[in-house]
């Protein structure tokens, strides 16, 4: 198993994580979004099979969303660069076997290589569907934002915070 960008020769036939719109943006949208830049959609593959992915892309925030002991380190109308793990999931086959650290950790470590040599970006957002998984990401140091607990930021290492 490892880890590659999504291709169109990959079989995502049998993928399912039991979430309808998880699985169908993969079978019918991921490939298109990468290619007119929407997204980098990342998977892990067991021979050429899709057991999981998670998609990854550049996004700002206002500054003024961010604690004010972090906003006040910037002007209040700069654009704050981040990096949005849009959608992480993995085949219900997978689930409960400790992939889902992986994935997260996989998508961090990207995130943060981007941000040091490639784009910059502060910090990885997520934006929970539920306080389930609210609580995951919590476990891995995302903090809540104060006006919307269920979007989430993870400061990513450097100067930026």
């Amino acid at each position: 198993m490892f880890f590659t960008q999504l291709s169109a020769s990959h079989d995502l036939s049998g993928f399912d994580c039991g979430n309808t719109g998880l699985n169908t943006f993969l079978k019918e949208h991921a490939v298109s979004f990468m290619k007119r830049k929407l997204c980098m959609v990342h998977v892990l593959i067991d021979g050429n099979t899709v057991i999981g992915f998670y998609t990854l892309s550049p996004f700002t925030l206002d500054v003024q969303a961010f604690p004010a002991k972090i906003a006040r380190k910037y002007p209040k109308t700069m654009p704050f660069p981040c990096w949005l793990l849009g959608k992480l999931a993995l085949d219900k086959k997978y689930q409960n076997q400790g992939l889902g650290e992986k994935f997260l950790m996989t998508a961090c470590e990207r995130a943060a290589k981007l941000s040091k040599n490639d784009a910059g970006g502060f910090c990885l957002i997520v934006d929970a569907k539920d306080q389930k998984v609210n609580n995951f990401y919590t476990r891995y140091g995302f903090i809540a934002f104060e006006d919307a607990p269920l979007r989430l930021y993870l400061p990513l290492p450097g100067d930026g915070f």
